[in-house]
């Protein structure tokens, strides 16, 4: 799976949650991975390829 379509799976299911909005939907996807990621740093570490993964899903999400 690619980053891009990592990025709009986890948009996707924010926005199946009833009454939210697609821009909401996209907030709520870039806090979640926001989360991934600070978890991730206590787990793994900087610099790692599932870290890296994630900071490219993020990048994705901000231009969707």
């Amino acid at each position: 799976m690619t980053a891009k379509e990592k990025a709009i799976e986890i948009r996707d299911r924010m926005y199946k949650c009833p009454y939210v909005q697609e821009e909401e939907a996209k907030r709520c996807a870039l806090v979640a991975v926001d989360i991934i990621l600070s978890d991730l740093v206590y787990v793994i570490g900087f610099d790692t390829p599932t870290y890296n993964f994630y900071e490219d899903v993020k990048k994705e999400l901000i231009i969707l």
